[in-house]
């Protein structure tokens, strides 16, 4: 039997590499002399996103990164403050320009790469791919070029499928959305994240 210890040793790495991976990021963006005087980052938070950040039912944003947040808060004199964003490339023009000075659980990518700086990442998402029942013939690529297919704008999904030069793709401005179209019939399949 496993002891609580080891069941849990993935998610301490994971924590223990995030919340080092903020201290970084804090870091590069100039926070300097964090120990004398209290620093504020201004978080972009992309909502929902849930486990990761989401709403509860009194609008307060709630979850994985909140929590983290929260705690290194805690232990550090940074404080966070959070900035609600859009999915999609008017976050990164944020960061850009200077608006927010952080979003956590931003994919990288190359194009991200000569923009920004990134912390190692703590995890990786596998793109999904949700699709109605008995919409696929088979279970080659090659038939997904019939289907209709829903992505998300400015996930990785889009870019991979554009790469596929699939022309049946439509881009949906927020994962509800895109679920909503699946569940209705609109699209037969939703390419995630």
């Amino acid at each position: 039997m496993k002891s609580f210890a080891s069941k849990n040793r993935a998610k301490y790495l994971i924590l223990h590499r995030f919340i080092g991976g903020i201290i970084l990021a804090l870091a590069l963006l100039g926070a300097s002399n964090v120990r004398s005087q209290e620093q504020t980052a201004t978080v972009g938070m992309f909502v929902p996103f849930p486990p990761y950040i989401q709403e509860n039912n009194n609008q307060e944003l709630e979850g994985y990164v909140v929590d983290l947040l929260a705690e290194l808060s805690k232990y550090s004199k940074i404080k966070f403050e959070y900035k609600r964003l859009p999915v999609g490339r008017a976050s990164f023009d944020a960061l850009k320009n200077g608006t927010i000075d952080i979003i956590p659980s931003a994919g990288i990518t190359e194009a991200r790469r000569k923009i920004f700086e990134f912390t190692r990442p703590i995890e990786t998402f596998r793109i999904s791919l949700f699709v109605r029942k008995n919409s696929l013939g088979g279970s080659k690529f090659s038939d997904l070029t019939k289907l209709k297919i829903g992505v998300v704008r400015a996930n990785a999904a889009e870019r991979i499928l554009k790469k596929r030069n699939l022309s049946n793709t439509r881009i949906f401005p927020d994962p509800t959305s895109g679920l909503v179209a699946l569940i209705s019939g609109q699209i037969a399949a939703l390419a995630y994240p």
